[in-house]
């Protein structure tokens, strides 16, 4: 189930976000703003941008994007920011960082997931990690977390324009479907 759950996120979020080859600098990472980019769009992450290489190359681990993200995304203020943030989380969950991630580096990607302004691509992400956590975090903080990142989700669902009221549907429903796994493992029935 959950690679179903893996599989459709990277669906959505592949058609959101613009794939390339990188150019390499010295310091190994990809060139994060290339010198010459024919057109930019507004919040749309530049071509080639390291996340991009780890996000297909499988030689990156967990650990490897969450040193990027601290080093290079996080304090960041781009135009594009909120989306390359995006972008990282998704990255981080195809690298088993919910399984394999520090108690403290996990808390902190869900705070920074809860600080963005919306999560469309990664609302299966984010419940997978809360639910990860429930080893360390009591349940009332895990639901509390849970509900912040619905709120703020259903709002941004409403406000946002869609080509049709199908997609804003199917939205809703991907969100409503994500809390559901996320309450059932945290608060099972006895």
């Amino acid at each position: 189930m959950r690679k179903c759950y893996l599989f459709l996120a990277t669906a959505l979020f592949g058609a959101t976000v613009f794939s390339c080859t990188p150019d390499k600098e010295d310091n190994g990472w990809v060139n994060e703003r290339p010198q010459a980019q024919e057109q930019e769009v507004k919040g749309v992450p530049p071509r080639g941008n390291p996340i991009d290489e780890m996000n297909l190359d499988p030689k990156y681990t967990w650990a490897d994007v969450d040193a990027y993200y601290s080093e290079s995304i996080a304090g960041t203020d781009y135009h594009y920011t909120e989306s390359l943030k995006s972008l990282a989380f998704f990255t981080l969950m195809q690298k088993d960082f919910d399984k394999l991630g520090s108690p403290e580096r996990r808390l902190y990607h869900i705070e920074e997931q809860l600080s963005l302004k919306t999560n469309f691509a990664n609302f299966y992400n984010f419940y997978f990690l809360l639910v990860s956590c429930s080893d360390f975090m009591s349940k009332e903080e895990a639901n509390e977390k849970a509900m912040r990142f619905y709120a703020k989700n259903q709002k941004a669902i409403e406000r946002a324009e869609w080509k049709n009221e199908e997609l804003k549907n199917e939205k809703r429903v991907v969100l409503s479907t994500s809390y559901k796994y996320f309450y059932s493992k945290i608060n099972p029935l006895n």
